[in-house]
């Protein structure tokens, strides 16, 4: 990015949180991103925004997320409609406690107490033996 697409990427920034935008901050931040393209950029801008542990966005965050950003915006058309077509199975119901099973805490218990060491098809089969589910 050249300083003026740098300066557009900051208008963005400075749209939630106010900050002052000089010609200073555009020449530090275009030492640190400028490397990136504006469209990258701007992706890796929402997903910097939307991670709750940023509270202040530094231009480190900005390419920290430059990596997921570039490969979101080069999937095709295609594996994205994919995507959005995906579905999953409804997730099941414990019997014993009649309660979502990643929501019942005595059976997580007896789960994580006697399957620790099995793979996850050997953990398959003996939750349905041990405590069954329910859709």
């Amino acid at each position: 990015m050249n300083k003026a697409e740098v300066k557009l990427l900051l208008a963005d920034v400075a749209a939630i949180d106010n900050r002052r935008v000089s010609d200073e901050t555009v020449t530090a931040w275009t030492a640190v991103v400028g490397h990136l393209s504006l469209p990258v950029a701007q992706k890796a801008l929402v997903m910097a925004r939307q991670d709750e542990k940023v509270d202040y966005l530094e231009p480190k965050h900005i390419v920290a997320r430059a990596r997921d950003a570039r490969m979101a915006i080069d999937r095709s058309p295609a594996e994205r409609a994919e995507e959005a077509n995906w579905r999953s199975d409804p997730e099941p119901i414990c019997v014993p406690h009649d309660t979502r099973i990643t929501q019942c805490k005595p059976c997580i218990a007896l789960l994580v107490k006697h399957t620790e060491h099995m793979t996850n098809d050997q953990r398959h089969r003996w939750s349905n033996e041990h405590i069954g589910f329910k859709n």
